[in-house]
């Protein structure tokens, strides 16, 4: 069996510029955010009317040809087949031997359907976070690790919240989601949900949106950085390439190298020229209590975090990743 790819990334981190790279060759059948909720019910139809009404520029990425999940077999009420609403916000963290049977089953269902059409599947990933090395056990995977600066990240983050798009009150619902799971009960404590016990689904959805329209610009910084942070470090057990953004924007070296190793691995004339650069403004002021945050997380999940190869990458981002080991 071909390796199916996974791009695994993180939201603002310019996954959907790759995802689209990909999707613009017939070669693939590139899979934008497979854990998203709006595949449990939403028709066709809907999909294709977000798109006409320019969710695509509102949500600044490159100009798409069809809209974001056109690639999907969504059924005719709505929806795609096996899809289960708790995939979104639940179990964010497993562990290699850990089974869960209908995600499996959900992942299988849509390799199955690439295949089908004689296609590799690609896997633009937001919301794998803790769940990298899972896919990577359970199905043979190419997986493409993708980051971008901190700073640039969670400032888009606070600009898409001007318009709606607001990832980070999605952040504070999946900490309460998963509050009760030990690698996420540091940061539940950090932002105060540890004692949210015997909630129901709308008494969740109601605290969490508290909590986090309660947090100050600071706090914010941290759920940001607790997930920007963990997603790599678990990326990085499981990446086969890792495509820093800021660093092939900006070095031609590595530019040249990265689309070398995707002409060998991927046999696709990628063209990663159009890159944009960092800002290069100046960082947000992650708290010390974020960083030990994270360091308890990555410690209960690792072991230990000196075994943990950190690659070449733009300085900002290794600087942030050595503070952490």
């Amino acid at each position: 069996m071909v390796p199916v790819i996974a791009l695994q990334t993180f939201w603002r981190t310019s996954g959907t510029y790759l995802w689209n790279k990909f999707r613009s060759e017939p070669a693939f059948c590139a899979y934008y955010e497979p854990l998203n909720e709006v595949l449990f019910d939403q028709p066709a139809a809907s999909l294709q009317q977000k798109f006409e009404d320019g969710i695509v520029a509102k949500l600044g990425h490159p100009p798409l040809n069809a809209h974001y999940f056109a690639e999907y077999p969504i059924e005719a009420e709505g929806g795609v087949r096996h899809f289960m609403r708790r995939f979104s916000y639940e179990h964010y963290a497993l562990a290699e031997t850990d089974r869960d049977e209908e995600l499996a089953a959900y992942f299988a269902y849509l390799i199955a359907h690439a295949a089908g059409a004689g296609r590799r599947p690609v896997f633009k990933f937001c919301r794998m976070t803790m769940r990298q090395r899972w896919f990577a056990s359970n199905f043979p995977t190419c997986t493409i690790l993708v980051v971008r600066d901190f700073n640039d990240t969670f400032r888009s983050y606070l600009a898409m919240a001007e318009k709606s798009m607001d990832f980070l009150r999605i952040m504070f619902r999946i900490i309460l989601k998963n509050r009760h799971d030990p690698l996420f009960a540091p940061i539940a404590f950090h932002i105060g949900a540890a004692d949210s016990h015997g909630l129901t689904e709308p008494e969740m959805r109601k605290t969490a949106n508290k909590l986090y329209a309660a947090a100050t610009r600071s706090k914010l910084c941290d759920v940001a950085f607790f997930f920007w942070a963990t997603y790599i470090f678990e990326g990085l057990t499981v990446a086969d390439e890792v495509f820093d953004v800021d660093l092939i924007a900006s070095d031609a070296r590595e530019r040249e190298r990265i689309t070398a190793a995707f002409r060998q691995r991927f046999d696709a004339p990628f063209d990663f020229r159009d890159l944009g650069k960092s800002s290069g403004d100046a960082g947000e002021a992650v708290s010390p209590g974020a960083f030990e945050v994270v360091r308890e997380t990555l410690r209960l999940r690792f072991g230990a975090t000196a075994g943990i190869s950190i690659p070449a990458l733009a300085a900002a981002t290794r600087h942030l990743l050595e503070g952490l080991i």
